[in-house]
């Protein structure tokens, strides 16, 4: 078996390291967006890994893909992987492929001012700033976001906490406050973060909840909240990550704290920022949700050509 190669152009987006395949893939035609999705996986799971994984990345890097759109009024389709397998919708990766895309002509929009990318999970909506070429500073909005439950009570170790719980446009957050979980917003002590983050998992097993969010008093000027995520696998966000700052944005939205078309500024563990603007509330089948806008700045960070050998044993499904 030959050798497979792969380019890719690399950005991180506050932080969260976004990889943006160009070359080495497969091209379906008139194949669905999940239909692709599912192949990819079955296929070239474990090349897919290994791009996102160590050596060749770590375990937050987000590779994305585009494709054939399943709406006729989309510019495109996105697809997204993880170390641990296809992801439906990554926010920080969603600005940086979007950034990536059109400075090197991947993407021409039909429209001057968006850019619109079919996903797993639906329609979403880019925009790119043009008054700066390095950063690029993008927004994007997707589904609304609901509160699915505030203020729940849970139980971890000897302590009780209070726990919101966010639909953010697919992705179900709890989100709790760090101080009352006696869990440390500092990237030093990421193993108690882990293991906090378990332990209100465990506590909240049935709901759907696909990671924990715990949020502190920002430590400077500037900055509205400072927060730390942590996945229902394990991995920690580098950024601030696009899900949770729509499920912040909607949770102080709803609360009173943060009022329509008031600018969130969100600062991950790491100390990058993204941005969140509530622009309107709307009526959804479950209730009230709110239409939640995220901006982050895109820096590019290299182009890449990997290769995956036979038999190298940093591409086998285990690894």
């Amino acid at each position: 078996m030959e050798a497979m190669h792969f380019s890719t152009i690399d950005a991180h987006v506050a932080g969260g390291a976004v990889r943006l395949v160009t070359a080495g893939l497969p091209r379906l035609d008139g194949v669905a967006l999940r239909e692709r999705s599912d192949w990819l996986a079955r296929m070239l799971g474990a090349e897919l890994a290994g791009l996102s994984r160590e050596p060749r990345g770590h375990e937050g890097t987000v590779v994305a893909m585009l494709a054939d759109p399943d709406n006729p009024e989309a510019d495109a389709g996105i697809l997204f992987f993880a170390a641990h397998g296809p992801i439906a919708l990554c926010g920080h990766g969603l600005l940086g492929a979007t950034a990536l895309s059109l400075a090197r002509g991947l993407i021409v929009p039909r429209r001057a001012d968006s850019v619109v990318l079919d996903t797993l999970l639906g329609g979403v909506t880019a925009r790119m700033m043009p008054e700066a070429s390095i950063p690029a500073r993008v927004r994007y909005s997707g589904a609304a976001a609901r509160v699915i439950v505030g203020n729940r009570p849970v139980a971890i170790g000897r302590r009780s906490v209070h726990a919101d719980l966010v639909d953010a446009g697919g992705d179900v957050l709890a989100i709790v406050d760090a101080e009352a979980a006696g869990v440390p917003l500092v990237s030093t002590r990421m193993l108690e973060l882990q293991r906090g983050a378990l332990e209100v998992a465990r506590a909240l097993e049935g709901d759907g909840v696909g990671g924990v969010v715990f949020i502190g008093i920002a430590p400077e000027r500037g900055v509205d909240v400072r927060s730390a995520t942590v996945y229902a696998d394990g991995i920690i966000e580098r950024s601030p990550g696009g899900s949770s700052t729509v499920a912040l944005a909607a949770v102080l939205t709803a609360m009173g704290a943060l009022a329509t078309g008031q600018r969130l500024v969100h600062q991950g563990l790491f100390g990058s920022t993204l941005d969140a603007t509530v622009h309107s509330l709307v009526d959804g089948e479950d209730g009230p949700a709110f239409e939640v806008e995220v901006a982050g700045e895109v820096w590019p960070t290299g182009d890449h050509e990997f290769v995956f050998h036979e038999g190298d044993p940093t591409s086998q499904p285990d690894m």
